[in-house]
């Protein structure tokens, strides 16, 4: 039947596609991280701990995803905010910087390297052994930035640091093309609606910042697949259709 014919194929042209195209490899990152607040004047380079197991009493701990609010309720430094009105005590919270710090090895496979952020919130610099390698301006989307020429020799540790500025940063400095203010400055950064609405209870609101989904190193051989784009075409009269596969394959 046709629509058996159409299986085989798919299979067969993707069989194909398996043996000219290898499979990304993804190290995941999210383990063994270390936060803490800074103020705006502050200068990087930052003095890191010499041991990442025990930090000391200045840094918080934790594995990602992991937003500023959830290290300090995890430890009990701040009543809730969604009772009575303690949205008020977290406002020093969210005016001051916040750096995380991540210590990696250099993986020994061969091929180009990402490092692939999969929710940055918001605003952020990226540095990457001492070097900024990128800035993060939108929460709503991925990020992925090539690293191979960043990162130290095989087996070695690499330092990770992303300094997170608070939602004022990016809203203060916003003048439109006419040198006019914003006249609703939370809508010209790319930060969910709902840190700045008062649904939950009166304002100040309770704002979020930090990373909120996975963090990976991407190696990507010299073929490899990229996105993979499914879609179906129906015929006129609804008894068939022709099935549409682009395999994205990259590379060489």
């Amino acid at each position: 039947s046709m629509n058996k014919s159409v299986i085989v194929g798919f299979c067969l042209v993707l069989s194909s596609i398996v043996a000219n195209a290898q499979l990304r490899q993804q190290i995941p990152l999210n383990d063994g991280w270390l936060v803490k607040s800074m103020e705006e004047s502050e200068p990087l380079p930052l003095k890191l701990p010499d041991n990442f197991e025990n930090p000391g009493s200045a840094w918080y701990a934790g594995d990602m995803p992991g937003q500023v609010q959830e290290f300090i309720l995890e430890k009990g430094e701040l009543p809730d905010p969604a009772v009575g009105d303690n949205e008020e005590k977290w406002i020093p919270v969210f005016q001051k910087d916040w750096i995380y710090c991540k210590q990696f090895k250099t993986p020994a496979e061969s091929g180009d390297i990402s490092l692939c952020f999969l929710g940055l919130d918001t605003e952020a610099d990226i540095f990457l052994n001492g070097q900024k390698i990128a800035q993060a301006h939108n929460m709503f989307r991925r990020w992925s930035f090539p690293v191979q020429d960043y990162l130290n020799p095989d087996h070695e540790y690499n330092t990770l640091i992303i300094r997170f500025y608070p939602p004022s940063h990016g809203m203060n400095n916003y003048e439109s093309l006419s040198g006019e203010a914003a006249s609703i400055p939370q809508l010209v950064i790319r930060k969910s609606w709902a840190d700045f609405n008062s649904y939950l209870g009166a304002r100040p609101n309770f704002i979020k910042m930090g990373i909120f989904d996975d963090v990976y190193m991407d190696i990507l051989p010299p073929s490899y697949f990229g996105d993979v784009y499914v879609r179906t075409e129906l015929s006129g009269d609804l008894k068939g259709a022709n099935i549409i596969v682009d395999p994205d394959v990259m590379g060489s």
